[in-house]
């Protein structure tokens, strides 16, 4: 064809034709670019020009031409939208950038003065809430694909659901849809006023717009408010409406710093926005490619818009530094030549060449499932994360290596790891994103054994639990509704979990963002340091302050700290940074004297004291001078009295009684796995149970834990006194503080005596607290001869202090390894700085006595070079050669990090600190544990836990008898094969797991105290 014999018009004409047809995308730019030719000021012409460039791949060019439509037609809302949205593809924009353009937009098309059509809905907080759902996406689209399994999983009793479909070519997906919805009405052709009056008339309650501005969108119906609230579930920058009030999220999408940015108010769910439902037809995980291939393939099935010269940049720097990999590309333009072309020249200009390219177009989804197979790491795009792309990687065994950044679409991956605990994957720069990818590759192994765990890690996870979803979903809903209702004067009582109310959202208080630094890729900016030159305080600060995030760059974290002291040595809170990354390289008694220096000042000590006095349990101490410190530092914080409010509290000894427990743990934490099963045990004749979680990112285990409560209440938002107002309007009896002084605690709280009896469970020393009447305990941990240095009083469970939860998924046992080895494998998966130079010395004494033996250490910063070199040095003085050592560090799933037992015949406990989870996962996966006891209480876990399974004979009293045993058992292969297939079946049969009979122990040592503050004298 030649284009110069044809008219603007005929080439428009053309380029429409073929557009469709994306093997001829350069043929149909060609065509636009010569119709813009012909006729400049066509904004048509312009704005299909513009997209066709940024579909191809060339986005920055693409923006231009938009722009110039935006200039030729500033009334035509649906180009101006069109340019917006393409904005989030530059990976260099700032966010609020294109979130003012979309206020912008929304001001001068959808301005708040929009007459509201009449509504006649009631404010009943009680009632099934009318949900109605506009899009246009209800067919064979993305975003129907993660909504549909949400669709299917909420409760009618709960919500009726509407579905109002601006659907331009209905399909197969939209007549499921159909039959899915209570209602559904195609509201396509119609004016948005009309469409906002059905709405009107169909008494929604709740009016959700999904997309946000896609293409034809309905955010001009939300302008009319239809609906008494309305709400956006899935744009991917804020909507710019007055008329939306609420937007769904999560805080990893969107941490709590950013939501002053946006017009909505952020409502974040604790497992995300974003269900995932596996394709019914999809082929085998593949063994790992590279174990074939012999070099390890990259890959990427993001459309090509993502793929930007700054994600061409950091690929190629990857395959540069490991040579032989090669780079995998699925994209639909893949099959135009000329578009592959221009991608094989970007990565040529990056010295990449072309026989390291694999291209692939249009496909199938199963032949896109099968290309899949052939990729051993995916690299995820930026700013423009993949969604499902990302989880069909995942489905296929592929893990994803993505780059954060700082607005949404560069934290979707980010999002959806944290989601299946695969977090290690996410990078918070562009040299973190390429190291991680390179140490990757190096890690084949790794890669095989991880690959087929994968999908069933996905089917047990959030992601693929819609009804899950469903259930926050609905409870956003109904705290909204409550809002609402409150708004026009009407009282709305506790909610109780039977409400359908699974899990409170997060939904955050009114508070002005905290500045944070970047950490995404940072545009270039004018006047910056050559990349050479020293870095400033402010960098050094922010990098530690990255680093410190991350358990495996603990060793960074004092790089940059010692960095930024020698520019500021008087900064405290870098000050703090370097002790606490110490304390996690295993450089503990530093770490302490940096946190005592700290605490000197006044300013500091109400803050760090308790945090120093919890980190001297990992030495030996003298328990008497530790509380000594604790009472002093409370006395200091809260003083002795706390409030003088009257309770309200009825002194009726045998009435049922209120208990509530308090605790920033209800989470995937270790005081919740030795404490859950009660609150489902609890008997409802005696006791009516009251949870308080002081949760930021709830999961899972916090869903559990709220849905065995008579009543839950999400309290991270709320300040003391709120939060101790919530509690006497309860009218709690006893209060159960949970964990001690751990992150999170709400001590402060307690200290204002919000009820007539407050309790401490799970505490490894006083709480200091004369507020604290009780501590619960056991005999073994804590007997009545070495007690005396509590404030508290002991209360003691006849079973043991702990009911231990099995996880719902775990291995088999598999046959004993000395047996498969022929040598034994000594094992402790416990934190670091449980492993003091006492405890390694007696390690490497019973290493060395039994030669062919080796050891397996698993700690979270086991990855981070400068610790695990720390700990191989520890043993190297102590005469064990590094090759005899292994450590691991953190895991990306509880079903791995179980799995490594499998590898361990005999677990060691370390000393003063014991395990206590660690101890637990070990026996359930047939792993004894080896224990050395002492004074502490630290020190006792271990006995308190295998004399309950009848391991007294696991027990050591002293340091000669602790090698000795481990030696003997070591030689025992029969016996250690023996106990291992029998240890889960007495764990079952134990006390540790016994529920209901940890139930009646707690009820009836709380009807004890309450006896006794009912016939106490009053004043």
């Amino acid at each position: 064809m030649i284009l110069d014999s044809l008219t603007a018009a005929q080439c428009a004409e053309e380029a429409e034709r073929l557009a469709e047809d994306k093997a001829r995308l350069s043929e149909t730019v060609a065509l636009r670019y010569r119709a813009y030719q012909g006729a400049p000021d066509n904004v048509a012409y312009c704005s299909y020009l513009g997209r066709d460039l940024a579909q191809s791949g060339r986005v920055k060019e693409g923006l231009a031409f938009l722009k110039r439509a935006c200039e030729l037609a500033p009334d035509d809302r649906w180009v101006l939208s069109n340019y917006l949205w393409y904005l989030h593809y530059l990976p260099h924009l700032s966010s609020s950038l294109a979130a003012q353009g979309y206020r912008d937009l929304a001001q001068r098309f959808m301005p708040a003065d929009i007459p509201a059509v009449e509504q006649s809905v009631r404010p009943d907080p009680a009632k099934r809430l009318r949900i109605g759902y506009i899009s246009p996406d209800f067919y064979g689209h993305a975003t129907a694909g993660t909504f549909e399994p949400v669709l299917d999983g909420h409760d009618r009793a709960v919500v009726e659901v509407f579905g109002y479909g601006n659907v331009a070519q209905p399909d197969e997906v939209t007549r499921r849809f159909r039959q899915k919805f209570d209602t559904y009405r195609s509201v396509r052709g119609l004016e948005p006023a009309a469409v906002a009056q059905r709405i009107a008339d169909d008494q929604i309650d709740i009016l959700v717009a999904m997309g946000g501005h896609c293409a034809d969108n309905c955010l001009q119906v939300l302008a009319y408010r239809p609906a008494p609230l309305q709400v956006d579930y899935g744009a991917i920058n804020t909507t710019g409406l007055v008329q939306i009030d609420y937007r769904l999220t999560d805080l990893t999408l969107d941490p709590e710093r950013w939501h002053a940015d946006y017009g909505e108010e952020s409502i974040c769910l604790p497992d995300g926005v974003i269900s995932y439902r596996p394709p019914q037809h999809s082929p085998l995980v593949s063994a790992l490619p590279a174990r074939e291939n012999g070099f390890v393939t990259f890959g990427s099935f993001n459309n090509n818009m993502k793929v930007n010269p700054f994600v061409i940049s950091l690929w190629a720097e990857i395959l540069k530094a490991c040579p032989g990999t090669h780079l995998l590309l699925r994209f639909m333009a893949a099959d135009d030549p000329r578009v592959r072309d221009y991608y094989v020249n970007q990565f040529a200009q990056q010295g990449v060449s072309s026989d390291r390219l694999t291209f692939y177009g249009s496909l199938s989804h199963f032949q896109l499932l099968q290309v899949m197979e052939q990729v051993d790491i995916g690299l995820d795009t930026y700013p423009y994360n993949g969604c499902i792309t990302t989880l069909e990687s995942l489905w296929m065994g592929v893990p994803m290596v993505t780059l954060s950044g700082q607005w949404y679409v560069s934290r979707v991956g980010r999002s959806l790891l944290t989601r299946l605990g695969l977090e290690i994957f996410a990078a918070n720069d562009a040299q973190e994103y390429v190291a991680k990818a390179c140490a990757f590759a190096g890690q084949l192994d790794e890669l095989a054994e991880m690959r087929p765990s994968l999908r069933p890690l996905m089917v047990k996870s959030p992601l693929c639990d819609p009804k899950r979803l469903a259930r926050q979903l609905e409870a956003a809903y109904r705290e909204m509704w409550h809002r609402w209702c409150r708004g026009r004067g009407v009282t709305v009582d506790s909610v109780p979990k039977s409400s359908g109310c699974a899990v409170e959202p997060v939904i955050e208080p009114e508070s002005s963002p905290s500045p944070s630094p970047s950490t995404g890729p940072p545009e270039p900016q004018e006047g910056d340091p050559p990349a050479d030159t020293a870095p400033d305080l402010a960098t050094c600060i922010a990098q530690a302050e990255r680093c410190s995030r991350d358990m495996a760059r603990q060793t960074e974290t004092i790089a940059w700290g010692e960095k930024a002291l020698r520019l500021d040595p008087e900064n405290r809170e870098v000050r703090k940074w370097i002790a606490i990354a110490r304390l996690w390289t295993g450089q503990t008694e530093q770490a302490l004297q940096a946190l005592e220096s700290l605490i000197l000042d006044p300013a500091q000590r109400i803050a760090l004291e308790p945090m120093l006095l919890w980190w001297k349990h990992y030495l030996p101490h003298q328990p008497a001078e530790l509380a000594r410190r604790y009472r002093r530092w409370a006395a200091l914080a809260f003083g002795a009295s706390g409030t003088n409010r009257p309770l309200a509290n009825s002194p009726i000894v045998d009435r049922r009684l209120r208990i509530g427990y308090l605790s920033g743990d209800f989470r995937a934490h270790s005081v919740a796995y030795t404490f859950q099963a009660a609150f489902a045990a609890h008997d409802r004749a005696k006791v009516e149970v009251y949870g308080y979680g002081n949760v930021k990112c709830p999961d899972a285990v916090t869903e559990e834990i709220a849905r065995h409560c008579d009543v839950y209440h999400s309290v991270y938002a709320l300040s003391d006194r709120e939060l101790e107002q919530v509690i006497r309007k309860d009218r709690i009896d006893l209060l159960v503080t949970m964990g001690g002084h751990t992150a999170h605690n709400r001590l402060a709280v307690c200290a204002r005596r919000p009820a007539p009896i407050l309790v401490d469970y799970g505490s490894i020393d006083t709480l200091g607290m004369s507020q604290i009447t009780y501590r619960i305990t056991d005999a073994v941990l804590d007997p009545d001869a070495d007690s005396g240095h509590y404030g508290e009083q002991c209360m003691r469970l006849p079973g043991g202090m702990v009911c231990y939860t099995p996880p719902p998924h775990a291995p088999l046992i598999g046959v004993h390894p000395a047996v498969r080895r022929g040598y034994c494998a000594f094992g402790c998966f416990n934190n670091n700085a449980k492993m003091s130079p006492e405890v390694i010395a007696l390690w490497a004494q019973i290493l060395k006595g039994c030669p062919e033996s080796r050891l397996i250490l698993k700690f979270q910063t086991g990855l981070d070079p400068g610790a695990k070199s720390f700990y191989l040095a520890q043993f190297d003085r102590q005469g064990v050669a590094s090759d005899r050592i292994d450590i691991y560090g953190h895991f990306p799933s509880q079903f791995d990090h179980l799995r490594l037992f499998s590898q361990v015949d005999i677990a060691l406990d370390p000393y003063p600190y014991n395990g206590s989870v660690t101890t637990l996962e070990s026996l359930w996966m047939g792993v004894p544990v080896l224990s050395l006891v002492g004074r502490t209480y630290v020190s006792r876990v271990g006995e308190t836990l295998l004399s309950r399974l009848g391991l007294e004979d696991w027990l050591a009293h002293d340091a000669e008898e602790y090698v000795a045993k481990a030696l003997s058992y070591a030689g025992d292969a029969e016996g250690l094969a023996a106990l291992r297939r029998t240890l889960r079946q007495r764990m079952m049969r134990s006390t540790l797991c016994d529920a209901p009979r940890f139930a009646r122990e707690l009820e009836s040592a709380y009807r004890e105290m309450w006896r006794s503050w009912c016939l106490a004298p009053r004043t």
